[in-house]
């Protein structure tokens, strides 16, 4: 009975891969990556609604020059251009899909932009997960972007190690890991460990 769940189970999984949230699971469940990388998804939309929080635009004309931190809303193009400053090795064509997911959830998902202000939408409709863990189109998005550019990552991350396999079999130095990670990505922290 455990293998006929075990397997029903994966193959549901499998069914519903289109979901940010099975595939990670999958890809975690099959050792394919670790499970920080859920954690690093979630602090990333953080940081990416922090940031939008940051920008946000107040509902009066007389207020806009003060933040509106309970709820409030962001100019498309503001928000266009936090995407641009956050993921700036992001191709066009990348955030081109950004743009027409949010377009996408604006339409299907109302409630972003009932009674806002004109082109802007609600940061916490756009950022909203129901009980059931659905996110919007756009969330959905980012989520599905993030886990396709560290699955590209991994097989770059292991062929620069693999040029540098000078202790022996599988075995590489700290320093030269941190170095190869630095070529990947230069705006890494110095003190990243």
């Amino acid at each position: 009975i455990a293998i006929e769940f075990a397997y029903s189970f994966m193959e549901n999984v499998e069914i519903f891969k289109d979901d940010p949230d099975f595939e990670i699971f999958e890809r975690v469940l099959c050792g394919h990556v670790h499970p920080d990388l859920y954690r690093d998804q979630i602090e990333m939309l953080q940081a990416l609604e922090k940031c939008c929080n940051a920008k946000a635009v107040s509902p009066s004309p007389a207020m806009n020059a003060e933040p509106v931190r309970q709820r409030g809303q962001v100019l498309i193009s503001m928000l266009e251009a936090i995407l641009r400053t956050m993921f700036p090795e992001k191709s066009d064509e990348m955030h081109n899909s950004l743009r027409r997911t949010l377009d996408a959830a604006i339409n299907s998902t109302p409630a972003i932009t009932r009674k806002a202000l004109p082109d802007c939408v609600w940061i916490d409709e756009l950022f909203h997960e129901t009980k059931e863990g659905d996110q919007t189109l756009f969330v959905e998005e980012v989520r599905r972007q993030h886990f396709a550019e560290v699955m590209a990552c991994i097989p770059k991350l292991r062929h620069k190690l693999q040029e540098h396999d000078l202790a022996g079999p599988g075995l590489v130095d700290t320093q030269i890991v941190l170095s190869t990670l630095r070529d990947l990505d230069p705006d890494i922290p110095d003190g990243t460990r």
